[in-house]
């Protein structure tokens, strides 16, 4: 069926309205449809019809009319899918020793984490990251040995919401540790590394719904380790954090293909903790270890530019957000670091003290869900 377009309605003569009290196209009549409209102004219109729009510019708020009085309309933003309220992280290692505690925190308020489960091997140096409700940690390092133990190519998940052990989800494609890690609401990405031939370029993913094994994606610009939190998701960029140097990359996480300048840090570091949403991307801490805090907008490309510091200066923890809030946790600050600390992600300054991981942890990596 077509469509018919009328501008104007007049009688026969066309001199004039139409002789008729109203006019009905496919059975509904013009004539009983409320007379919507939309007014922008400091001050509610004084004659609204019913269903009328008013968006208030002083309060930032929009109404709608309903014959006696102005209703709020409240819009509420999706959850993103890739992060969420709960932030989730594996015990990383102190030292030589790994272990194989996942502990979680609730990112809205403060205080200590709570113990989740375990993870299904001790284990440091991991990548983790979440889609639809389900965690996934992947490689990293078992033993006691102090910095690449013995390396293996083990993916176990969790659900998110449900407390409790972690489960088999499949292998890498070769067994390599201090890696890292992004995702969508459906794909998760592993970059980087070190494998058996040294510091890796490569990238794999995983669609996280299901279980099985990693499929090549593409290279990063360079080999380099990561250690779990030098990588963040803005729901269609992977940001990949540096390795002594300031660069910055990223890659489309549903297109594989190979990593793509994208800017520099504030400053040359590596390990840095990173975190974001579709807005802001924030890189904390890094080799020093420094208590630097950069961002970027992840949606163009550009450097970085100074948000605050962090309260404790560190590098190989990881970073968790709900969205408003970004926390920085463990990490390497002389020794094992039990730090958490968070911002406010639209608003740069300095973190604040959140509370402490159960026990001293650095190269631990994380990730937020519902």
């Amino acid at each position: 069926m077509g469509t018919l377009k009328v501008d104007t309605v007049t009688n026969v003569a066309g001199s004039g309205a139409p002789n008729a009290t109203a006019v009905t196209v496919d059975n509904v009549a013009l004539s009983s449809l409320p007379q919507m409209e939309y007014v922008a102004s400091a001050s509610a219109p004084t004659s609204p019809s019913v269903g009328s729009l008013w968006y208030n510019t002083t309060s930032d708020t929009f109404y709608m009319y309903d014959g006696t009085g102005w209703n709020t309309i409240t819009i509420t933003v999706p959850d993103a899918g890739f992060y969420g309220a709960r932030g989730v992280f594996n015990g990383g290692r102190d030292q030589g020793t790994r272990s194989n505690a996942i502990q979680y925190i609730t990112i809205a308020s403060t205080g200590n984490t709570t113990d989740f489960g375990d993870l299904t091997v001790a284990v440091g140096d991991t990548a983790g990251f979440q889609g639809g409700g389900r965690g996934v940690f992947g490689g990293g390092s078992t033993g006691t040995d102090n910095n690449t133990g013995t390396r293996t190519n083990v993916i176990q998940y969790i659900t998110v919401a449900n407390t409790g052990n972690a489960t088999d989800f499949g292998d890498l494609i070769s067994a390599k540790t201090q890696l890292g890690g992004a995702s969508n609401t459906s794909r998760g990405l592993f970059a980087g590394g070190t494998d058996s031939s040294g510091h890796t370029d490569t990238i794999e993913y995983i669609t996280i719904a299901s279980t099985g094994n990693g499929t090549d994606f593409g290279d990063l610009l360079a080999a380099q380790q990561l250690v779990g939190g030098g990588c963040a998701s803005s729901g269609i960029r992977m940001l990949v954090g540096t390795n002594a140097s300031n660069t910055i990359q990223y890659v489309t996480i549903d297109t594989p293909g190979n990593a793509v300048d994208f800017g520099d840090l504030t400053s040359s570091r590596y390990m840095v903790m990173a975190s974001g949403t579709a807005n802001r991307t924030l890189f904390g801490g890094g080799s020093g270890p420094v208590n630097t805090i950069d961002y970027v907008s992840p949606a163009t490309t550009g450097n970085a530019t100074d948000f605050g510091d962090l309260t404790v200066a560190r590098y190989s923890g990881d970073s968790v957000t709900n969205g408003t809030r970004s926390v920085f946790a463990g990490g390497y600050a002389g020794s094992g670091s039990n730090v958490i600390d968070y911002v406010t992600l639209a608003n740069a300054g300095n973190a604040t003290d959140f509370g402490d991981l159960v026990a001293a942890a650095t190269n631990i990596s994380g990730f937020s869900g519902d």
